[in-house]
């Protein structure tokens, strides 16, 4: 694999520019364009932070970023293969950064940099070639490991030839601090989902795990926090820029990195090419046995709302709730929808349903924020389907739907909620992922609905009359 990469990058380095270009927006079109989940998370990413935002320039968006991440990608092939004067030829300093690090090597001082994940963010391993003849202490930048032995040496290797130190992930903490206690600057990728080792936070106003890594080195050896980013400025050009935060303390410096990256999202079109939207940013809950209830532990979602002025979590995450057409008893239900709402107050949830089911719900707000009706199955399948297919551009997160039927099956797959939740009576569900397998035969009553929403998570409390109910519906 080693060997491999030699190969390309050679050939990659010393092919002409406007080929390389080429081949950047060919493969992010097929990236963009081509029917994938990948793709899906982009677009969805993208809606929910611009909901305000035409279609066009939604995939204007997606089809940039797309190209830009291949961009980098090959700049990391090709990087090793060129020059010191190439190089520094087509990566700079801004004039802020600059001055900053002339301050820095005249004084120096423990330094943590939040790096977000934009194009050409490799130019940041370059940071004594761009800094010239001034005299700065060690750097260290936290990167994910690979299994593989060949492409660990080779990145290593590429990533580390202007005097950068990588710093593993799994073990690379220890080694950072003392690098900060030193006087020396440690860089932190903070804009990556951080799965279950992150915090709760806001981005967007919709719930994510953010990593406190930054936080953390700072306050522990009272570095100064600033943000640094590769700014594109041309094919394989780029300006690296940043600025301090006035923060301090781990919530404060995770909370205003959430901030700073997304003003600078909102404000600028170019950051908005820039930035990583293939990435899983909001996913929060991997685990279907989770996903209706938000995981509690760390968190810093109370410190940011009193920071927004916000007296509850906006509601940005969507869940659709789909009940059988023949299922009309909507009182019965209406506690159990409540109770869902109530455990994801985080997420708009829509109930899709019959006419005479939704004429009910409408009347109890508490129990959703959206009632849809859905056309009868007697016109046909294929009304039914664009139905959902238009549904399907609002993104929604989580589908859990209670007709046990193909056509229903269909229909989910239709909608193309990120995850899919069912209930499993007499047959194999289609496209569906996570079920529940309920005891006992078929049918739908409010306590088998109670038990699967309790199954994928939910926190029922205040439904335990129904859960004693045997009462069919």
């Amino acid at each position: 694999m080693k060997f491999l990469l030699s190969i390309l990058g050679f050939v990659f380095a010393n092919a002409p520019e406007c080929v390389m270009s080429g081949v950047c927006r060919a493969v992010g079109f097929l990236i963009c364009y081509f029917p994938n989940r990948r793709t899906r998370v982009a677009f969805s990413n993208i809606y929910h932070c611009f909901p305000e935002m035409g279609r066009r320039e939604r995939m204007k968006i997606a089809y940039e970023s797309c190209a830009r991440m291949v961009e980098m990608a090959l700049f990391v092939v090709a990087s090793p293969h060129m020059s010191v004067a190439r190089l520094s030829g087509r990566v700079k300093l801004s004039g802020t950064v600059k001055a900053e690090l002339e301050k820095y090597s005249e004084n120096p001082h423990p330094l943590v940099l939040m790096i977000p994940h934009f194009a050409m963010m490799e130019t940041i391993t370059m940071f004594p070639l761009l800094a010239g003849n001034l005299k700065l202490p060690a750097v260290g930048v936290f990167y994910r490991p690979f299994d593989s032995a060949g492409m660990e040496a080779w990145v290593r290797e590429s990533r580390q030839r202007f005097g950068i130190e990588m710093l593993s992930r799994r073990d690379g903490i220890l080694h950072s601090a003392r690098i900060l206690k030193e006087n020396g600057c440690v860089a932190v990728l903070f804009d990556q989902n951080a799965g279950g080792a992150g915090c709760e936070s806001l981005f967007f106003g919709r719930v994510c795990h953010t990593s406190e890594l930054a936080g953390i080195l700072a306050e522990k050896t009272g570095a100064r926090v600033a943000v640094f980013y590769a700014r594109r400025t041309g094919f394989w050009r780029s300006e690296v820029d940043g600025e301090f935060l006035d923060a301090s303390g781990i919530e404060d410096i995770t909370y205003s990195g959430n901030v700073w990256l997304e003003n600078k999202l909102k404000s600028s079109r170019t950051a908005r090419f820039d930035w990583l939207w293939l990435h899983r940013r909001w996913r929060t809950h991997p685990d279907q046995r989770t996903s209706l209830r938000l995981r509690g532990g760390k968190s810093i979602l109370d410190y940011s709302l009193r920071r927004m002025g916000l007296d509850s979590l906006p509601r940005k995450s969507s869940i659709f709730v789909t009940l059988p057409d023949g299922f009309s008893d909507a009182e019965s239900i209406a506690p159990i929808l409540a109770a869902l709402r109530a455990s994801r107050p985080d997420a708009r949830v829509s109930v899709l349903c019959s006419g005479a089911c939704a004429a009910a719900l409408s009347r109890r707000p508490e129990c959703a924020d959206a009632v849809i009706e859905l056309p009868p199955r007697v016109f046909g399948r294929l009304p039914r389907l664009r139905f959902f297919g238009k549904l399907s551009l609002s993104y929604p997160d989580i589908n859990i739907v209670f007709d046990d039927s193909a056509a229903a099956d269909i229909e989910a797959f239709a909608l193309g909620a990120q995850q899919r939740n069912a209930v499993e009576s007499s047959r194999r569900r289609r496209f569906m992922t996570g079920v529940y397998k309920a005891a006992g035969g078929g049918g739908l009553d409010p306590r088998r609905i109670l038990e699967t929403l309790e199954y994928f998570g939910m926190k029922s409390a205040g439904c335990g009359e129904i859960k004693k109910s045997e009462a069919k519906v």
